[in-house]
């Protein structure tokens, strides 16, 4: 068994559909013991009842507001909130020394990301973007694949999302605040990623449509 012996907690912020995703699979796998602080300031009701629905009243510690997190109160903390403050409260994780894992993606323009990194770098916490394409086995095989039919010249990539649909029995919807390109360009990047390993692959063109 993995050994999870320093974790004691793990906060969590959100309450969208995202969030609740991250708490069952984080069930799953991490030992009965270690429990869930979720703060959830702007979806508190809908929080508490999707805890009870899911007999995690034991288990999860409901707060509404962020200013209950202190130093090193949290083995760690996951961001799963609204993109537009991905930032802000990843920098109070890190404030008070708890690694932190953000939500793709980490901020909506340079200046801000970077004033993020450095000012994580100066704390020495650790902090991490999500970047799920990466441990794709399909893609990983995809890649591998691709290489027997010898040298590859070009890449397409074609990238759709609904404005509304149901995953995981809920309703995600497109948030059309966000440029498309913040949104997706992550996961897309992520896929290109194994073809960069080619040393005569480059990117050279990008068109986006209907919102970006």
């Amino acid at each position: 068994m993995d050994n999870y012996n320093y974790i004691d907690n793990i906060g969590i912020a959100g309450g969208g559909r995202w969030a609740k995703v991250i708490i069952l699979e984080l069930d799953k796998i991490l030992p009965l013991n270690i429990d869930f602080y979720i703060y959830s300031p702007n979806n508190f009701l809908n929080m508490s009842l999707w805890i009870t629905k899911n007999n995690f009243d034991r288990k999860i510690i409901l707060k509404n507001n962020f200013e209950k997190i202190k130093n090193k109160s949290h083995s760690a903390f996951i961001v799963a909130n609204s993109v537009h403050n991905h930032l802000k409260i990843a920098k109070i994780a890190i404030k008070n020394q708890i690694p932190v894992f953000i939500e793709k993606p980490l901020g909506i323009n340079y200046q801000s990301t970077l004033e993020f990194i450095k000012y994580a770098d100066y704390k020495k916490v650790i902090y991490g973007v999500s970047q799920v394409f990466n441990f794709a086995d399909y893609l990983q095989n995809f890649f591998q694949h691709s290489k027997i039919i010898g040298e590859i010249s070009s890449l397409k990539i074609l990238w759709e999302d609904k404005k509304e649909e149901v995953r995981y029995g809920e309703i995600q919807k497109y948030d059309s605040s966000i440029p498309i390109f913040v949104d997706c360009f992550t996961h897309i990047f992520s896929i290109i990623n194994f073809f960069l390993q080619l040393k005569n692959f480059n990117i050279c063109d990008l068109k986006i449509k209907k919102g970006g």
